[in-house]
């Protein structure tokens, strides 16, 4: 009359299931109608159905630790005697399903109408080219696949494993990624894909046109110093101007205050100080030190920069924080009505850029910054201060999107952390607004 324990309803479970795997086991005809001299065995009888199974013992289980779809079997199997389950699933008898899962499906590879005309051609590689270096470092491995792809078809024409290449390859897949400029640039470099889209091929009569195949060697070796420029910035040039109702100010109606530091940026910076006070006051080893500042430099790798004009325009674009300061003048100069003229470039707290060699990063710009534009002095310019191709681009400064950041090169000074929030908190960077990249 004892009631039997778990381990012995498991047992019972495992030698049912055995039982009905013998019963249930079909006969093996080779044709011969028999097996081993015996006859075949009549068909057998129609399992009984699968008992129930409820969601509340499968909840049970998984409460346990083990996945629904093994709850599910052991369940079934035991008669749906949650302990009975429990057993088999933690025997090992029942595991989860580790078949191994598909793989992803390949990225569709963008099919283009190649011009029959050279020149019609050539003009659509230059526009794929541009578009593709727009992506900047990015493109760097679609562009070096592609030159390497051209390069070997220049120096053996006739080898026909430089003309093939496989889009199925994991390392050219790579390269190319996703990007409908990339598979476009390689098609109007002559390379034409298959029927099923698997193989790109150079047929041979235009392997042996080595002039078409220098032009797109120069126009890709092009691209790539189109893309370290476009890494380095600027990129994404924008011009907006103050909305209606907020009316632009005069150069004669600004006055020193205009770039004077303000109560609230006295306020960032006072907080800022306290919190690299107390950063620096804690004792760390000089490695502890250097990973601190190498893992806050990892977190931007672009800066967005906003400079403000003393008629009320605005200039934005985008850097590497790698790129120097003086790339950053060069671009503001070359936008001026008046490129000689010479000016100076301010955060809020009053303190004008002077180090060009200094990067953006180091220059604390990073990831986003306002700057204010000064006249030198001596210097004499009336407005407007943008050359007219970037006027005729200007937008309300509505459509920027986002705050425009304020305080030490654009990084809002730390905050201290919530309470119950680590220490490490503390130091964190404020994270960029809507209208800087990411």
């Amino acid at each position: 009359g004892s009631k039997p324990s778990a381990v012995a309803k498991a047992a019972a479970t495992q030698d049912r299931i055995a039982a009905s795997k013998e019963m249930a086991a079909p006969p093996r005809n080779f044709g011969g109608g028999t097996v081993g001299g015996a006859p075949a065995p009549g068909p057998a009888p129609a399992a009984a159905p699968a008992p129930a199974v409820s969601d509340e013992s499968v909840a049970v289980c998984v409460e346990m630790g083990f996945d629904a779809a093994s709850a599910r079997t052991a369940l079934a199997a035991s008669g749906g005697d949650v302990e009975a389950a429990i057993s088999l699933l933690a025997s090992g008898a029942i595991g989860p399903d580790i078949s191994p899962a598909a793989p992803p499906p390949a990225a569709e590879v963008l099919r283009v109408d190649v011009p029959a005309d050279s020149g019609a051609r050539l003009a659509a590689a230059h526009e794929a080219a541009s578009l593709l270096a727009a992506d900047g470092a990015a493109a760097a491995p679609a562009l070096g696949l592609l030159s390497k792809l051209v390069a070997n078809v220049l120096g053996a024409p006739a080898e026909p494993k430089y003309r093939k290449v496989r889009l199925s390859n994991p390392k050219i897949a790579a390269a190319l990624g996703a990007s409908p400029a990339a598979h476009a640039l390689l098609q109007l470099c002559g390379f034409r894909l298959a029927e099923g889209g698997d193989f790109a091929e150079l047929a041979e009569a235009e392997a042996a046109d080595t002039g078409a195949l220098e032009e797109c060697a120069a126009l890709l070796a092009q691209a790539e110093e189109w893309a370290t420029h476009a890494e380095a910035g600027p990129s994404d040039v924008r011009v907006f101007f103050a909305p209606d109702g907020a009316a632009a100010a005069r150069p004669a109606d600004l006055g020193d205050d205009f770039y004077r530091l303000t109560a609230d940026d006295a306020r960032e910076m006072v907080a800022a100080a306290s919190a690299r006070r107390e950063r620096e006051g804690v004792l760390q080893t000089r490695a502890a030190r250097e990973a601190e500042a190498a893992r806050r430099r990892r977190r931007y790798r672009k800066a967005s920069v906003r400079v403000r004009l003393p008629d009320g325009t605005m200039l934005q674009a985008t850097f590497a924080v790698s790129s120097p300061v003086g790339r950053l003048l060069s671009w503001v100069e070359e936008s001026l009505r008046e490129p000689g003229v010479a000016f100076e470039l301010a955060v809020p707290r009053g303190a004008p850029l002077s180090d060009p060699t200094a990067t953006i990063e180091a220059a604390q710009l990073a990831p986003a910054a306002l700057l204010s534009f000064k006249l030198a002095a001596g210097e004499e310019m009336a407005p407007p201060f943008l050359a007219q191709r970037l006027l005729d681009e200007m937008r309300p400064l509505d459509e920027a999107g986002g705050a425009v950041p304020r305080g030490e090169g654009g990084l809002a000074p730390p905050q201290p952390p919530p309470a119950g929030a680590g220490a490490a908190a503390a130091g964190e960077p404020r994270a960029p607004p809507r209208w800087a990249p990411h």
